[in-house]
Formats: C-alpha cells, sequence, structure tokens
C-alpha cells in the first residue's frame, strides 16, 4: 500500500490524495514542499499524478544527463499505461566542456531549438533537463521567433528567397541531401533536412508557388508521405546574420582590447567569421552576437512548478559545475582564445539557487532527512 505521512498532524492518506493535497499546497502558494522516502520506481508515476493534477509547467531537474533520459523513459511509460496525453520532454545538454572548441551535434542542437520552440508556443506540460543544460543560457526568444519560418502548399515564395533562408539559418548546400542540416536545390525542387527531424522534405515548386511538399527517405529518396506545411528552425543555436556578425566583430575587437587578445589571434578569428559566418565552435561566442541574454526560465511563465530529483545530489552538482565552468574560463582565457565572459554564457550558482528560491518547489530525496523549516514536509512510506 503506498501512503504519504504529512508531518505537522496531518494523518496519513492514500496516494492520490497525497497527490490532490500537494496540488492544493501549490494553488495556496506554499513555495516549498520537501519530499523524502520516495523510490526511484515510485518517482516517474508521482510525477504523472502531479502533472495530471495541476495546470502549472513543471521543470524537473536532474543532476545528470543518463539519470535525466531514464526518468523521461519512465513518466513517459506510466503517461502510456495511464492514457495521459502530455507533451514530455527532455532537454538535453551539448555534451561538452564549458569553453571546449566543439560544437554539439546537428541532433543535440536541433533537440534543443525544437523544444525552445515548443515552450515559446506552451505546448509542453513537463519539461526534464539537468543541472548542465539548465546552467547554461540559450537562444533569446526573439532570436528564434525571427529565425524560424513556416510555409504550406499554396503559398508564393520565390525559390530564391527560400534558399537565402536557409543559408541564414545555418544550412549548407550540398548536390543531394543526406544528412541533417543540408539543402539541395535543382529545378523546381528544393530539398531540406531539418536538424530535428529524422527524415528530409522535398518542396515542388509551380512557377513560385509551393505545389507540394513530402517527407522522403534520405537513403533511397523515396516519398514517405504528403504533408501541408512545413516549419523551419535555425540549425544552429548560433547563425548571425550579416548585421550580427558587424556587431560580433566590434564586440569581440572591444573584449580583445581589453583582455589584451593576441592580434593575430584576433585577426585569425575576425576572418573566420567575416568568410564562414557559420563555423564549428562558433557557438561559444554566442554573447558577443545576441542583444540580450536569456536563460530557459526566461522561456517559462511565472507560475512554474519547478521539482528537484534528489535535491541533494542537484544542488552539489550545480556547485561543482559552477567550478568546472570558472575552470575552464580561466584556461581560455591563459590560452589567449577569445571567449565570452562566463556570466554572460552561463548562471552562477547563486543565479540558479536564487532563481529555485524564487519559484514554487517540489524537492525529492529518496532518503529520509532532517525536516525543513518553512517548508511542507512530507515522506513516503511505500511497502515494496
Amino acid at each position: 500500500m503506498n501512503e504519504f505521512i504529512v508531518k505537522d498532524d496531518i494523518a496519513c492518506v492514500s496516494f492520490d490524495e497525497g497527490i490532490e493535497k500537494i496540488e492544493k499546497y501549490v494553488n495556496d502558494n506554499f513555495f516549498k514542499i520537501h519530499i523524502q522516502g520516495l523510490p526511484e520506481a515510485s518517482r516517474a508515476l508521482f510525477l504523472v499524478r502531479l502533472i495530471q493534477s495541476t495546470s502549472n509547467p513543471i521543470i524537473v531537474l536532474t543532476s545528470n544527463q543518463s539519470s535525466g533520459e531514464r526518468l523521461v523513459g519512465d513518466i513517459r511509460y506510466f503517461c502510456k499505461l495511464r492514457k495521459v496525453k502530455n507533451n514530455i520532454r527532455f532537454f538535453p545538454s551539448w555534451g561538452v566542456l564549458p569553453y571546449e572548441n566543439i560544437s554539439p551535434s546537428s541532433e543535440i542542437s536541433g533537440e534543443r531549438l525544437n523544444i525552445l520552440d515548443e515552450l515559446d508556443s506552451n505546448d509542453i506540460s513537463l519539461l526534464v533537463l539537468p543541472v548542465e543544460a539548465i546552467m547554461q543560457c540559450v537562444i533569446p526568444r526573439q532570436e528564434l521567433s525571427e529565425k524560424t519560418f513556416t510555409f504550406k502548399i499554396g503559398d508564393n515564395l520565390e525559390r530564391e528567397f527560400l534558399e537565402e533562408c536557409l543559408v541564414d539559418n545555418g544550412f549548407v548546400r550540398f548536390p543531394l541531401v543526406e544528412n541533417r542540416s543540408q539543402f539541395s536545390s535543382r529545378g523546381d525542387i528544393i530539398d531540406v533536412f531539418p536538424s530535428d527531424s529524422i527524415n528530409p522534405f522535398r518542396v515542388e515548386f509551380f512557377d513560385n508557388t509551393i505545389e507540394s511538399i513530402r517527407e522522403f527517405d534520405a537513403v533511397t529518396q523515396v516519398s514517405l508521405k504528403n504533408i501541408d506545411y512545413l516549419k523551419i528552425l535555425p540549425v544552429r543555436e548560433l547563425s548571425p546574420t550579416q548585421i550580427q556578425m558587424k556587431d560580433g566583430i566590434n564586440k569581440i575587437s572591444q573584449y580583445a582590447e581589453e583582455y589584451n587578445i593576441d592580434k593575430f589571434r584576433l585577426k585569425e578569428l575576425v576572418d573566420k567569421i567575416q568568410h564562414l559566418g557559420n563555423f564549428f565552435g562558433n557557438e561559444h561566442l554566442a554573447p558577443f552576437f545576441y542583444s540580450r541574454r536569456e536563460t530557459i526560465f526566461d522561456y517559462f511563465p511565472k507560475n512554474i512548478l519547478v521539482v528537484l530529483d534528489e535535491e541533494v545530489d542537484v544542488i552539489t552538482e550545480v556547485d561543482k559545475f559552477s567550478e568546472l565552468i570558472v575552470h575552464e574560463y580561466d584556461s581560455a582565457c591563459e590560452s589567449g582564445d577569445v571567449v565570452a565572459p562566463s556570466n554572460l554564457f552561463y548562471m552562477t550558482s547563486h543565479e540558479l539557487k536564487k532563481q529555485l528560491i524564487e519559484k514554487k518547489i517540489i524537492k525529492i530525496n529518496s532518503l529520509n532527512i532532517e525536516p525543513s523549516k518553512n517548508a511542507i514536509n512530507i515522506k513516503f512510506n511505500i511497502d515494496r
């Protein structure tokens, strides 16, 4: 039998009644709810019940990538079992060290941008993400919106304009589309392979009118299905326009002068930006090109509910990753690299903890710890 034992003289209640009480606490503006003794096996079911009982969007913060991916899989299993129709997503980290001169894979970038687009449209009910992902700043909402375009069958659209939009969004022209982030153009046909898609799409024109849009297999080139419209997101989290490149170069030059960056290395970087625009590893320069700094919290409304999955592990990882950011930034500076200041690229541990304090929060620990003051303390006793 699953039971909540709620302290402060609240009687034992059933699992479902306990969820209702938590939902009531959330709606009554209790900002802190601490849960103890909830094993991993029961956590996903608890979160599914929480989705059903609250209209608040939910962020679940995990200490690492693997535990987050595992939790999402369990949540989706219980959603399917209980026939709960909700959009549950996992927001991955880049999977590289801070300031490492490597771009994230196109699959990871595509997934992240797709999720941010859905968040901006309020289409996600629960988002799971690891500490590394939440601490890194993201593409600003306005920037993502301006670089997202949708077209449908019957639209009047010049092919040359579509090609320019694809190039501006980071797509690379190839004779034949085989991989994500590629496009090709021949006659009245444009093939495009979005980074957030499993398959590419073929757009056929009649003069300047879109006549058909079809999903097709990149290997066999065989059409799979017809679709009515196509939404194109940027390929990467940094695809600067000509104006942004000019402003970004000015900011980089000012930074280089302030920090005595070697002039030859500065010229080499500026030449790269001017001639290539999008190049391997340029995402780490993003703060120089964006007019404002935003985090994942900016994509959510103020009434979000934050869940810390294993609170102790999460807070420990926040402090460890914050130290790693500082260490890698210092190493990059010592090597003479042009790097964005860490406070523009990442949240500090203090900033993240402050954000958490201001949110409605549920802290989950599998082990029993000392009750927290000024919080609703709930202890699970679950028979195995």
